[in-house]
């Protein structure tokens, strides 16, 4: 079954209260070391490329606005983040 973006946003919250994760947080309680950061950039890499395509499209369509796009693994490692500014 494909979700729709809604859909998958929220799916990705729930995982993410699943995990522990609380919106208040300041910053990573976890640390990952080198090798596992670049095992994961590494296997995200097809994402990475999709996320980068579609953020072009994206930063056009976001004019006066201030958004930020965070792509994590599924284990919740930041593999890219945008920003779009005013």
């Amino acid at each position: 079954m494909r979700l729709q973006p809604v859909e998958e946003i929220l799916t990705s919250w729930r995982r993410c209260i699943n995990s522990g994760l609380i919106n208040s947080a300041a910053a990573a309680s976890t640390y990952i070391g080198e090798d596992a950061l670049q095992t994961a950039l590494s296997e995200g890499k097809p994402l990475i490329s999709l996320f980068d395509e579609l953020w072009r499209e994206l930063e056009n369509l976001t004019v006066n606005k201030n958004l930020v796009f965070l792509l994590t693994s599924p284990e919740g490692i930041l593999l890219k983040k945008s920003v779009a500014e005013n």
